[in-house]
C-alpha cells in the first residue's frame, strides 16, 4: 500500500522507558508521509517523546511495573508493592483507550506491548497490529523452574 489515503492509525505505545514509543514514531511518520492520520496514546516518559516529534498524542492514565535484575516484569513484585492499584489503573487505562479510540475512530490499532489498547480495539471490533519484544512476564508459581 503506498497511500493511506486518509486512513486513520491509532498508535498504542507502552510510555515505561522510550523504546516502544522510539520504534513506533517512525512508522507514525511513514503513514503520515502517506497522507494517513495518526493519533499516540502513551503515558510516563512517552508522551513527552512523541510531542518532541510534534506527532498528536493523548495522555493515558499512567501504569508502571516493577521488573526484576534482567529487566523483566516481575508481576509478584508489582503486586506487592502495588496492590490491587495496578489493576484499577490498568482498567482505567482500557476505559480511556475505548473513549479515545470511539472520538478518533481508528482504522486499525497498533500496539507496541500496550495491552489496554488490544482489549479496547478488541471490544470496538477494531483490527490490530502488535509488535512486541522479547517480553517475558515471570509469573509467581509454588515452585520457580527457572
Amino acid at each position: 500500500m503506498n497511500v493511506f489515503d486518509g486512513k486513520r492509525i491509532y498508535f498504542g505505545a507502552c510510555g515505561m522507558g522510550l523504546g516502544h514509543v522510539s520504534r513506533s514514531v517512525p512508522i507514525a511518520q511513514e503513514v503520515i508521509m502517506r497522507k494517513g492520520e495518526v493519533l499516540f496514546s502513551t503515558y510516563l516518559e512517552g508522551v513527552h517523546y512523541v510531542n518532541n516529534y510534534g506527532l498528536p498524542v493523548v495522555a493515558a492514565p499512567d501504569l508502571s511495573m516493577e521488573v526484576d535484575v534482567t529487566g523483566s516484569i516481575d508481576i509478584k513484585a508489582t503486586t506487592l508493592l502495588s496492590g490491587i492499584g495496578s489493576l484499577t489503573t490498568f482498567l482505567d487505562q482500557v476505559r480511556f483507550e475505548i473513549q479515545t479510540m470511539q472520538t478518533f475512530e481508528p482504522d486499525l490499532v497498533f500496539s507496541d506491548t500496550r495491552l489496554s489498547s488490544i482489549y479496547a480495539a478488541r471490544l470496538l471490533k477494531i483490527p490490530i497490529v502488535l509488535l512486541l519484544n522479547q517480553f517475558m512476564p515471570r509469573l509467581p508459581r509454588d515452585k520457580d523452574t527457572i
